[in-house]
């Protein structure tokens, strides 16, 4: 899995076919599409959203859902990425 941070006019993040924009914590309910574990570890780092705005961009080869850890494999990078970002 992989996740990358780039300096971005809004918050938005992308993961596989799901994209969303994200002006404030309230817009980190989970609605069940690629994005909610991007969605969860910000939720867990909610400082992040009070940062300079960023695009999340993540994908994975390890099909997800598959019984191959692929989601476990984002979550990790996720929040790999956003521990980064906290510096």
């Amino acid at each position: 899995a992989w996740v990358e941070l780039t300096p971005a006019e809004t918050i938005t993040l992308e993961c596989e076919s799901s994209r969303q924009t994200v002006r404030s914590s309230q817009e980190l309910g989970l609605t069940g599409d690629f994005v909610d574990i991007a969605k969860a570890v910000l939720t867990y780092f909610p400082e992040a959203l009070s940062g300079p705005p960023f695009q999340l961009r993540a994908g994975t080869t390890v099909p997800m859902q598959a019984g191959l850890a692929g989601s476990t494999a984002m979550m990790i990078a996720t929040v790999g990425a956003v521990l980064r970002l906290l510096g």
